[in-house]
C-alpha cells in the first residue's frame, strides 16, 4: 500500500472510483435515476479542474502500482466554523478494495496533513443510511454532532446529512 498526493494524471481513476462508489454505496438510499445518470467522463471533467486548483488537497492510495482509493480535505466549508477547522471532504474506495485498511490509511493521513496546516478539529458529512461509512467513522473516533442534521434534494427525493467531528489536537 502507497499513499500519496494526486497527480492531473490521476483523475481517470479518482472519477472512476468515484462513480462506482456512489453507484455501490448509495443504492437504496440516493435515487437510482441519479445513480444511473453518473458517468466517468463527467466526473473526470470536475476532478481535472479540482486538481489544477489543488483544491481539495487530494490523496490517493496505490495497491501495486494502481490507485484503489482517494480522500480530498481542506479548511471546513461550513459557516461560522473556526479557521482551526478541517474537513474531510470525501474518502472513497474502489468497491473491490473496501476492508482492506485503505480507507483508514486514507483518513489517518488526510488527518495528518490537516494537523500540520494548524487544524485543531475535523469534521465530515456521512449520509444518513451509510452504515459502513458511519460505523467507519465512528471506529476512527468521529462523533455526529448534536442537530446539525441537514437535508439536500437528489433527483426529487430528500437525502439527510449528518456531521461528525473529532478534536485532533
Amino acid at each position: 500500500m502507497n499513499i500519496r498526493n494526486a497527480k492531473s494524471t490521476d483523475a481517470p481513476a479518482l472519477a472512476e472510483i468515484h462513480v462506482l462508489s456512489w453507484q455501490q454505496t448509495y443504492r437504496g438510499i440516493v435515487p437510482d435515476v441519479y445513480l444511473d445518470s453518473l458517468t466517468v467522463a463527467t466526473r473526470e471533467a470536475i476532478w481535472r479542474e479540482n486538481l489544477a486548483n489543488s483544491m481539495p488537497k487530494v490523496i490517493v492510495a496505490e495497491s501495486e502500482g494502481k490507485v484503489v482509493g482517494f480522500s480530498s480535505f481542506g479548511r471546513c466549508r461550513d459557516k461560522g466554523t473556526s479557521p482551526n477547522d478541517g474537513e474531510i471532504w470525501a474518502i472513497y474506495l474502489s468497491p473491490l478494495h473496501l476492508g482492506q485498511g485503505f480507507g483508514r490509511a486514507l483518513l489517518l493521513e488526510s488527518r495528518a496533513q490537516l494537523l500540520a496546516q494548524g487544524m485543531t478539529r475535523i469534521s465530515l458529512w456521512a449520509i444518513v443510511g451509510n452504515e459502513r461509512a458511519i460505523h467507519f467513522y465512528r471506529a476512527a473516533g468521529f462523533e455526529p454532532e448534536d442537530d446539525s442534521l441537514k437535508t439536500f434534494e437528489l433527483a426529487g427525493a430528500e437525502i439527510g446529512e449528518v456531521r461528525y467531528v473529532q478534536n485532533i489536537s
